[in-house]
């Protein structure tokens, strides 16, 4: 147990500036639980911060994972991982060079509730497994909030904003993914290319659940859905106001979809003859107050729970009812004397 330590300027010519974890083989393994600990301003060749490496069974809980570096691009600027299992709760990866969190080989990574903000590269990157990550926050990261290849992520009840990349700012699938996205928000990413929120590289299968993306943007492509070459579903999701692109980009399978207002086009391209069919529809969603990032909706939404003009279809998009319509407030009416009237109304006529 480690519990309560700060390590800053811990320098590592292999691996984990701070902090080296190692099973080396499966009959040798380790279990480690690490606690409100900081790691500040290490190097190492990989993991800057922390690596946890072979059969390495480890907790990190209320940590921060901040300006720490790597020498190699994409290995772990925070916390570098390779065939280990970490399970990181309500950590913060903040500012690390030039990514915050990485894995690969062997190991099912679990993260919860944790925030990664403020990186060159990758907020979080994922090669290999089948990672839960959920409840988390990905914020002004400038190369995706998430980038994956090779695995089968779930990602859950997760926020992206302000990220940006060339393909996917706020999600990049690389090659070969088999991933589960459902009650996330996108919200003002930024691509160069395609894929405001999402961008699906190549070969794999996508299935984004419950969703919305709202104010993304593009330079020539998608400002919502880049679907590549990938089997994509969509379901109960909004695509919205984007600001420069089109809503989606390749073939996907959508149902009960909210397209709207986006710069580029909504229901057109591939996906032009779904429009009014299978409960897809092109209204506006009516957000709450999103220019405060609220993008929970009006009671009146047409994409609230089995709401015309699509009442069979249950709630679009992540976010809930939040509000209700706004009505007019007359000004308060004043006391007036019959002879106050009359005096009015010869005033008005002569």
């Amino acid at each position: 147990m480690l519990r309560g330590i700060t390590v800053t300027g811990g320098y590592a010519t292999g691996y984990g500036g701070a902090l080296y974890l190692d099973g080396d083989s499966y009959y040798y393994q380790v279990a480690v639980s690490v606690e409100n600990c900081i790691f500040h301003h290490n190097s190492a060749r990989a993991g800057g911060g922390v690596f946890c490496g072979g059969h390495v069974y480890s907790t990190f809980t209320d940590c921060i994972f901040e300006a720490n570096q790597t020498r190699v691009r994409g290995s772990g600027g925070g916390m570098g991982c390779a065939s280990s299992f970490p399970t990181i709760v309500r950590c913060a990866f903040i500012g690390n060079l030039t990514t915050g969190l990485s894995w690969g080989g062997l190991g099912d990574p679990t993260i919860d509730q944790c925030s990664f903000s403020g990186h060159s590269g990758y907020g979080l990157s994922c090669n290999t497994g089948t990672p839960e990550i959920t409840r988390c926050s990905f914020f002004d990261n400038g190369d995706s909030g998430i980038q994956t290849g090779y695995c089968a992520p779930t990602i859950e009840a997760c926020a992206f904003w302000n990220n940006q990349s060339t393909f996917g700012a706020a999600i990049n699938f690389a090659p070969e993914v088999s991933a589960l996205v459902t009650d996330c928000i996108f919200y003002r990413n930024v691509a160069g290319e395609s894929g405001g929120a999402i961008s699906c590289d190549t070969d794999g299968t996508v299935t984004i659940l419950s969703s919305t993306m709202a104010y993304n943007e593009a330079g020539t492509g998608a400002a919502g859905l880049d679907c590549g070459s990938a089997e994509v579903t969509v379901d109960r999701s909004i695509i919205a106001h984007g600001v420069a692109g089109t809503a989606v980009v390749g073939l996907a399978t959508l149902s009960c979809c909210d397209l709207f207002g986006n710069a580029g086009g909504d229901w057109i391209g591939d996906i032009a003859g779904q429009y009014g069919v299978d409960g897809n529809i092109s209204e506006d969603p009516i957000f709450c107050d999103p220019w405060s990032d609220d993008f929970t909706l009006q009671s009146d939404s047409p994409c609230a729970p089995f709401s015309p003009p699509d009442p069979e279809c249950d709630l679009i998009g992540s976010e809930p009812i939040g509000c209700q319509p706004p009505t007019a407030v007359l000004p308060p009416a004043e006391a007036a004397s019959w002879g106050g009237v009359k005096a009015l109304f010869r005033s008005q006529t002569h």
